[in-house]
């Protein structure tokens, strides 16, 4: 019976309150799994897809962003080159040393100073191919021009031609023969002419864009250059298969546009590694699809058919349908052993769930009756705890922070009055739950006893009353140590009349605030019940004042884990939290308390049941 007692608990699993389900059908099986199947395998191919088309966008849009990049950096090398190209012509230019001498030339045509200086000193020491000076009226008096510059045709009429009337400094280009020339001058003033209001004429240098100085342009920038006239600009961007990056206007002294500095690279070679990086991306997706939809199909063959042959033999109740599996060595090969071995003893299996299920249904009982007990118990033991009424009559105010550990409690307090003597107890029983109430409900009994048979007896008497009742009722000796069943208890009398209280206390002490101080009345070290160190209890008297707190408490609250680092709440603590709130209302105080409390356990399990009185006596 016990050898299948496991596999007739996993078969209520499926039994439960009814007789076993009706399972689908292996055709609506079969449809079912397959169209998961298929619908999975659509969502990872559609998945792939949309990665890999986002992927190959991603890749096209980097290589644009990175050849633009290219083709602003290439730019910007260029026109950083031209610039420093152009800026050494004006270095002579700029160069006013001469230029008194310049001034008077115009008014002696000097030829032998001026082929000293200009043959001699500029041509040798510039990148400058001929030098220039004409007067006022764009008439030529001095050139050392070389024989491209030969057809050199400027025909102005005067020097406010050359970039304009207030435009002391020019530049222009010329085509010659299909040679770019340019030019760079100004107009010539004498030095102490500050304002360069009188121009004497004009001054200008040229240089020729050789194919050599074209090549370096090329070299400097590594771009493709070329002088392109504007006739030829169309044609030549229809035969230029590089990327444009700069096309420069070049102007005449006129300032008409007579040819372009086209300035191209061809990123041919790069594009056609982005496109092979592209394809082989492509091929790696390809693999990883073609990969998963392998997957798949070992997938629906090596578990989608076992399963579909254990779930035909489970329909049908028919373990032909399984054979083949016995002789595989798998998960589904046991399986299969386990079903026949069911289907073998399924007549003892269900015997064994009805019998199961009949336990259960009693356990369900037994336990409702059980725990509709305890709520009956608890009643009771509300019952018998004095009634808000009472306790707002015996106090000027007081409250009371009562947290069961279960649904009954082994805590309990105790208040009465006999003539004009007011009794107060708080207590805590050995244990919690039912036993502690048990335990409880003798303690109430006895108090109550003791204090209507002896109305004058002291706190001190009546727990040495209690004592021995308790160990009565538990039939406790001497030679029976071992039983500890009995109550910790701080036990109060009040003399309304005298206005002093009497405290005695087994194991709790009481804590009384006056003026902000603390006073604690210390309790005997031993409970009420067997002990092996058992002596008499002490009576502390004292006299109470108008404003004194009183607080009497179980350890509940004190033993409590929790916090972050999972430790007791501990007496100081305790102590100090009395300390901070005392000065509250003391309904206020309770919620203060009761919310302390709840954070201090946090998610922890309640350990034990806790009991916090606290009151004013009426003086």
């Amino acid at each position: 019976m016990n050898k299948f007692a496991n596999k007739a608990s996993l078969f209520c699993i499926f039994a439960k309150d009814v007789n076993i389900k009706k399972l689908p059908t292996s055709d609506f099986m079969k449809t079912l799994v397959r169209t998961k199947l298929i619908v999975l395998l659509i969502i990872i191919i559609i998945i792939s897809l949309a990665m890999l088309i986002y992927q190959q966008k991603y890749e096209k849009n980097k290589t644009n962003v990175f050849i633009s990049g290219l083709i602003s950096e290439k730019k910007f090398i260029f026109n950083n080159t031209l610039t420093f190209k152009q800026n050494e012509l004006r270095k002579h230019i700029d160069d006013y040393t001469i230029w008194d001498e310049l001034v008077d030339f115009h008014y002696t045509n000097d030829t032998v100073w001026a082929k000293g200086i200009f043959d001699e000193f500029v041509l040798n020491n510039f990148e400058i191919d001929a030098v220039f000076v004409c007067d006022t009226s764009g008439k030529l008096q001095f050139s050392n021009k070389l024989p491209l510059l030969d057809n050199l045709n400027l025909p102005i009429k005067n020097t406010n031609e050359l970039g304009g009337k207030y435009i002391r400094s020019f530049q222009f280009y010329q085509l010659i023969d299909s040679q770019l020339v340019q030019f760079v001058g100004q107009r010539t003033y004498g030095t102490t002419d500050i304002k360069k209001e009188k121009p004497h004429g004009a001054y200008f240098v040229a240089r020729i864009w050789s194919v050599s100085f074209i090549d370096k342009l090329k070299q400097l920038s590594d771009a493709n250059v070329q002088i392109v006239p504007i006739k030829e600009l169309k044609e030549a961007k229809s035969k230029n298969h590089g990327q444009a990056i700069n096309n420069i206007e070049l102007k005449n002294y006129k300032g008409e546009i007579i040819a372009y500095i086209v300035v191209t690279k061809d990123f041919t070679a790069l594009e056609k590694i982005q496109q092979m990086s592209r394809v082989n991306e492509l091929l790696r997706w390809g693999f990883i699809i073609l990969i998963l939809v392998l997957l798949i199909i070992l997938l629906y063959r090596w578990v989608f058919n076992p399963l579909q042959r254990i779930s035909n033999a489970m329909q049908d109740e028919n373990p032909g349908h399984i054979l083949k599996l016995l002789e595989q060595n798998n998960e589904f090969s046991r399986m299969s052993a386990m079903f026949i071995d069911f289907l073998n003893h399924k007549e003892e299996l269900l015997a064994i769930n009805d019998e199961l299920r009949d336990s259960r249904d009693r356990l369900q009982l037994w336990n409702k009756q059980i725990t509709d007990s305890i709520f009956y118990a608890r009643r009771i033991q509300k019952a018998v705890f004095p009634d808000k009424e009472l306790m707002q009559s015996y106090f000027k105010e007081y409250f009371l922070f009562f947290e069961p550990k279960n649904i009954v409690s082994g805590d309990f307090y105790w208040v009465k009055k006999i003539e004009s003597k007011l009794y107060i107890a708080a207590a805590d029983c050995t244990g919690h739950g039912v036993p502690g109430a048990f335990m409880s409900l003798l303690g109430l009994n006895f108090l109550t006893e003791i204090t209507q048979n002896k109305p004058n007896a002291s706190t001190n008497e009546i727990l040495e009353s209690l004592r021995t009742k308790i160990k009565n009722a538990l039939n406790q000796n001497v030679n029976e140590l071992k039983t500890r069943d009995g109550l910790n208890i701080a036990l109060c009398i009040y003399d309304i009349n005298l206005k002093k209280l009497q405290f005695s206390g087994a194991y709790h002490p009481l804590y009384l605030f006056r003026n902000n101080e603390l006073m604690v009345l210390p309790a005997d070290k031993m409970p009420v019940g067997m002990h092996k160190n058992e002596t008499e209890f002490h009576t502390i008297e004292t006299e109470i004042k108008p404003e004194d707190i009183i607080y009497l408490f179980s350890d509940g609250m004190i033993d409590q884990f929790g916090g972050a680092d999972n430790r007791k709440f501990m007496g100081a603590r305790f102590k100090a939290l009395l300390q901070q709130i005392h000065t509250l209302p003391l309904e206020q105080q309770k919620i203060i308390i009761k919310k302390e409390f709840g954070t201090w356990k946090g998610e922890k399990q309640q350990l034990d049941d806790v009991l916090v009185f606290g009151f004013k006596l009426a003086v």
